[in-house]
């Protein structure tokens, strides 16, 4: 029998009542309304919310009310990994036990087993159509992407995709919502092959754009309209793709204050009203068997820095490009505003050449210097 424990209160205080009972024991988390049990169990993975219908029989539907999905190859079930055709079960009971229901997150990781491309295209796409609001993907294979749920789908505030797919661009695409979007190893292509204008992707709420290691394979130029852009970071080796293209990319983000470029500057970056970027990070690597590249590279990178040439902090980094264009820093652009500059490699002419260009330049950074003699 569980005990009951009374306190009373002192006479003086009032508003309160005089005696206040706790029993012990009580399961007071049961207590709670549904949607609120279904919002805590969102934040475990999908999986361990299921097996939250064990408890009793309080809880046996209580995890259809989560309203964030969290799919993971690599979870074990009770103390074993699930095998590919459990874990491919496992997602498509509890999409179909969830149907009608609103789901506001999606996160599927699969780092374990290769999967039927056109199932995964399903999952993504059913997930879309829902109106999720953040999306994670990450898968290793490729994957028929589903492009037109993507760009029909104008409640996703987060997305994330970690993984090998084609993504077919429109002529013109609108998310309304989208606040922060990442992409890492994505083939962008247009969905038009004889449109001959800019293709423009429009996101009026974007805060933060981050592309890594993907190939941007359009013919038509792609036109970024992000008013409220306050990051731009882009990774971009066009020297490793068997696919030459010569479209640019635009960005036009009147709010940006901070930009990053890490590639080979093989594919031209066009920042409009880049006036309001502080900071900026340039790391510019060479393939020292493309000897064509370097006759222009002087020229690449000049067009590049005059485009954030108001920035008050810059990282400069150059790998495998003095040796075989030691004129890079002949034509630069007058940095009035630079603070602060870290270099890596950088001839005695060369940093002179950028102390004069930047007159205000308070803190410079030298991680070694180069000799030209060693050429």
């Amino acid at each position: 029998m569980n005990s009951i424990i009374a306190t009373q209160n002192n006479d003086t205080t009032k508003g309160f009542p005089s005696e206040e009972t706790v029993v012990e024991g009580e399961d007071t988390i049961s207590k709670l309304h549904e949607s609120v049990l279904g919002h805590v169990l969102s934040f475990l993975p999908t999986m361990e919310a299921v097996h939250t219908s064990v408890l009793s029989k309080r809880w046996i539907d209580v995890w259809k009310s989560i309203t964030g999905l969290q799919f993971n190859d690599t979870f074990h079930c009770f103390g074993k990994k699930m095998q590919r055709e459990q874990f491919v079960c496992f997602v498509n009971g509890v999409l179909l036990h969830l149907a009608n229901s609103n789901i506001q997150s999606f996160s599927l990781s699969l780092t374990c087993s290769q999967y039927d491309s056109s199932q995964v295209s399903a999952w993504i796409s059913s997930i879309l159509e829902r109106g999720v609001q953040k999306l994670h993907i990450q898968y290793t294979d490729n994957v028929l992407f589903p492009s037109h749920s993507l760009f029909s789908c104008s409640s996703l505030v987060q997305l994330v995709l970690q993984m090998r797919c084609t993504l077919c661009v429109p002529i013109f695409a609108s998310l309304p919502n989208l606040q922060n979007l990442s992409i890492s190893g994505i083939r962008v292509v247009s969905e038009s092959t004889t449109y001959s204008e800019d293709l423009i992707l429009n996101f009026p709420v974007l805060k933060v754009f981050e592309a890594r290691g993907c190939e941007w394979l359009t013919k038509q130029s792609i036109s970024i309209q992000a008013p409220l852009l306050k990051r731009f970071s882009i990774t971009i080796w066009n020297s490793l793709s068997n696919e030459s293209c010569k479209s640019a990319i635009k960005v036009f983000a009147p709010c940006l204050t901070d930009f990053s470029y890490e590639g080979d500057l093989e594919q031209d970056i066009i920042l409009l009203n880049s006036s309001s970027i502080l900071s900026a990070s340039v790391v510019i690597v060479i393939d020292e068997d493309r000897e064509d590249s370097m006759e222009k590279l002087g020229f690449q990178v000049h067009k590049l820095l005059a485009q954030i040439r108001e920035v008050e902090r810059l990282k400069l980094l150059f790998y495998k490009v003095l040796m075989h264009a030691t004129d890079i820093f002949t034509h630069l652009p007058a940095f009035r505003r630079l603070t602060y500059l870290q270099l890596n490699e950088v001839t005695a002419e060369a940093l002179l050449n950028l102390l004069h260009n930047s007159p205000i330049l308070n803190t410079i950074v030298l991680q070694n210097a180069y000799n030209a003699n060693d050429r």
